[in-house]
C-alpha cells in the first residue's frame, strides 16, 4: 500500500488538501499528516491548526528542529504536541545560535527548520523511498508546480483555485483569521519591506520579540560576513531600519502598497509557505538560496524595490503605466478576444492570462500558448531602454518588436497598444495593420504608487498612440484612424456588454471531492425557440465553432446579440471580436 504523507503548512490551500485527504484515509488508504513548527508563525494560525485538529480529529504530526551545535553535524528532530506549538520563536533561537541570524542573501531557515526535519522524520518513518509526499499547491500556481518524483500536488486531485478554497473556506465552522502580510513567519526574510513595516504595525508586541530575539547575545556571529547579523531584509536593511523607513507613513498608505487590499482583508491563500517549495529547480533538485537570488534579474529587483517604497514620484513610475480600461476595453472589442497580457504584473494584468517581469516575456513562446488559450495577445510594452540578465533581453522596444515579429511568423495575433512615433527606430513597419488613434492618450498610474507630495499628480495628456496588429492572416486594410473617444465609447459598450453577460449567467454549485464528479447546475434556463437569421449573420455564426460549446440558452442570446451588431452594421471583424470575448467571459 502506498503511504501518503502530507506536509501540511498551515495554510488555507494546504487545509484544504488535507480535508480532501481525509477523504482518502477514511476508504482506508494510509495518509499522514505532519507540520513542521518554526515558532515564528501568527497566533491566528497556530489557533487555526488546532481547530483543524480538534474539528476534523486529524492524526497531526508536529516536529520541531533539534540543533547539533557543533558546525558540519547533522541536526535532528523532535515530535511535540498540539498544545506545545506556539510562536514562542525557540526554532529560529536554536538554528541562529548554530549559523547565525538568517538573512536576505543567505535565507537558510526553509531548509533548517522545514526541509531538513520533514525528510528525517520521513525517512526515519517510513524509510527512504517508502512514502509519496503530497503538498498544497493549487492549479493557478503553474510555477509552483514542479514535477518530481514521489510529489504530488493539491492541484493533481482538485480543479479548485485560489477563489474556490476562499469560497469553500466561509462555509466551514472555522476559518483562517488573518491577512496576507501576517502570513508565514510573522516576520520573514523574504516578505517585502512594505509588508514587514505593516505586520510591525499591527502586532507590535510581536515585532518586539522579533528584535530581542535578533539582538540576543546568543546569536552566532558569523565571521566573514559583510554586514551585521541584524541586517536581514532586502536593501541591507534590519527590522528596525525598516521599521523607520515607514514610520512617518500611516497603516492605510502601507497598506495600500500591498496587492489584494492593502492586507485589511484575510483574502489570500498564501498564508504560510510550503516546505518543500522554497528551493527547488527545474531538475526537481535542492537549489541553493543563493543561486535562486542570482536568478533574479536586476531590473526586476530594482521594479521589488520600487514597489515596496513608501512614498514615489512621477518620474520614478517609468514604464509601469497602467492601460485605463475603456481603451483596453475598445482596443479588444476592435481586435480581440485578448486573453494573454504580454507585458504586465498581477496588480495590473488586463486578460487572464499574463506575463510578468519576472518570466521576461521575450523568452517565452506566445504563439504556443495562444494556441493553448484560444484567442488574441494584448501589449502595452515597456519602454525603458534594453537591460539583459545573463546575455538574455529583458527589455527594448527593438528587442520586443522582433520578438512579436518572430511569433506572427509561428501563429496567433498580437496587438500593441504604443506610441505614435514613426521616426524611433523600433517603429514597426512590418506590422499587418495599423490604426493611429486621433486625439492624445493618457495612462492610469500603477495601483501600488504612494505620492511623495502634491506636486505628485500626472498631466491629462500623454502622447499620440496607434495600435499595431501582429497577424499574417490579417486581410484587412492596411492604415486606419479611429478618434479616441470612439474607441472609449466602444470600450464602454462592450464592459456594458461583458456587465449584462455576467448578470444573466446563473453560477453553477460544484461539490468539492477528490475525484471529478459532474457539475450540478442549480438552475438551467429553457432554451429559446430557435431563431431564424439572414444569410449573412449564419455566416458569422459559421465562423464561430465556439458557440457550440455554451449551453443551448446561452447560444440563442449571443446569436441574438451577433443579428443586433449586424443590424448596427458593425464591421465583420469588431463582431468576431466582441463575441469571442463574450463566449470566454460566459464559458470562465
Amino acid at each position: 500500500m502506498t503511504i501518503h504523507v502530507v506536509s501540511f503548512s498551515g495554510g488555507r490551500t494546504s487545509a484544504y488538501l488535507v480535508h480532501l485527504m481525509e477523504q482518502r484515509r477514511a476508504a482506508g488508504e494510509s495518509v499522514h499528516y505532519t507540520f513542521m513548527d518554526t515558532g515564528a508563525e501568527h497566533p491566528k494560525t497556530y489557533e487555526f491548526i488546532r481547530n483543524l485538529v480538534n474539528y476534523w480529529n486529524i492524526p497531526l504530526v508536529c516536529l520541531r528542529v533539534v540543533i547539533n551545535p557543533e558546525l558540519g553535524s547533522a541536526n535532528s528532530y523532535r515530535i511535540v504536541e498540539i498544545s506545545e506549538i506556539g510562536p514562542d520563536l525557540q526554532p529560529w533561537r536554536d538554528i541562529s545560535s548554530k549559523y547565525g541570524m538568517p538573512y536576505f542573501g543567505g535565507p537558510l531557515c526553509t531548509r533548517a527548520m522545514k526541509t531538513e526535519v520533514f525528510k528525517r522524520y520521513c525517512v526515519d518513518k517510513f524509510g527512504k523511498d517508502g512514502y509519496h509526499t503530497w503538498l498544497g499547491i493549487r492549479v493557478d500556481e503553474p510555477k509552483r508546480l514542479i514535477e518530481r518524483a514521489r510529489v504530488n500536488y493539491l492541484a493533481d486531485i482538485s480543479p479548485f483555485e485560489k477563489q474556490d478554497v476562499l469560497a469553500w473556506w466561509k462555509e466551514q465552522p472555522f476559518d483562517l483569521q488573518i491577512p496576507e502580510h501576517l502570513g508565514n513567519c510573522v516576520f520573514c526574510i523574504k516578505k517585502g519591506l512594505n509588508k514587514i513595516a505593516l505586520a510591525a504595525r499591527d502586532e507590535p508586541e510581536l515585532a518586539s520579540d522579533f528584535w530581542e530575539m535578533i539582538n540576543a547575545p546568543a546569536v552566532r556571529d558569523v565571521e566573514g560576513r559583510q554586514y551585521d547579523g541584524s541586517i536581514m531584509y532586502r536593501k541591507h536593511h534590519s527590522l528596525e531600519s525598516v521599521i523607520a523607513l515607514f514610520a512617518e507613513h500611516s497603516r492605510a498608505e502601507i497598506a495600500s502598497t500591498i496587492r489584494g487590499g492593502g492586507g485589511y482583508e484575510s483574502g489570500s491563500c498564501t498564508e504560510s509557505c510550503e516546505a518543500l517549495t522554497c528551493d527547488i529547480d527545474e531538475e526537481g533538485n535542492d537549489l541553493p538560496e543563493e543561486t535562486q537570488l542570482k536568478n533574479i534579474s536586476p531590473y526586476c529587483l530594482a521594479l521589488n524595490d520600487l514597489r515596496q517604497r513608501p512614498s514615489h514620484k512621477l518620474k520614478e513610475v517609468g514604464d509601469q503605466w497602467r492601460t485605463p480600461d475603456l481603451l483596453f476595453w475598445g482596443i479588444n472589442a476592435m481586435f480581440g478576444p485578448l486573453v494573454l497580457d504580454l507585458f504586465a504584473d498581477d496588480s495590473n494584468a488586463k486578460c487572464p492570462t499574463w506575463y510578468t517581469a519576472e518570466d521576461n516575456s521575450l523568452t517565452q513562446d506566445w504563439s504556443e500558448r495562444l494556441a493553448d488559450l484560444g484567442g488574441a495577445a494584448f501589449a502595452n510594452p515597456p519602454y525603458s531602454r534594453s537591460s539583459y540578465h545573463e546575455k538574455q533581453a529583458i527589455t527594448g522596444m527593438t528587442h520586443i518588436i522582433n520578438h512579436a515579429l518572430a511569433m506572427r511568423e509561428k501563429g496567433g495575433r498580437y496587438v500593441f497598444l504604443i506610441k505614435a512615433a514613426t521616426s524611433e527606430t523600433w517603429w514597426p513597419d512590418s506590422a499587418d495593420h495599423i490604426a493611429f488613434i486621433r486625439g492624445r492618450i493618457g495612462f492610469d498610474l500603477p495601483s501600488w504608487f504612494i505620492p511623495a507630495d502634491d506636486k505628485q499628480q500626472p498631466s491629462g495628456a500623454f502622447f499620440a498612440g496607434a495600435i499595431a496588429v501582429f497577424d499574417k492572416t490579417w486581410r484587412g486594410e492596411r492604415f486606419s484612424y479611429i478618434q479616441r473617444t470612439d474607441l472609449e465609447a466602444k470600450g464602454s459598450a462592450f464592459m456594458a456588454l461583458v456587465q449584462f453577460a455576467a448578470g444573466r449567467i446563473q453560477p453553477a454549485a460544484v461539490e468539492a471531492a477528490p475525484e471529478s464528479k459532474p457539475v450540478t447546475v442549480i438552475a438551467e434556463q429553457q432554451p429559446e425557440e430557435e431563431r431564424i437569421y439572414p444569410l449573412e449573420v449564419n455566416l458569422l455564426i459559421g465562423d464561430l465553432p465556439e458557440l457550440g460549446k455554451l449551453q443551448s440558452a446561452k447560444q440563442q442570446q449571443v446569436k441574438g446579440h451577433i443579428y443586433s451588431r449586424w443590424l448596427e452594421r458593425a464591421s465583420r471583424e469588431e463582431i468576431i471580436g466582441e463575441v469571442r470575448a463574450l463566449i470566454v467571459g460566459i464559458a470562465a
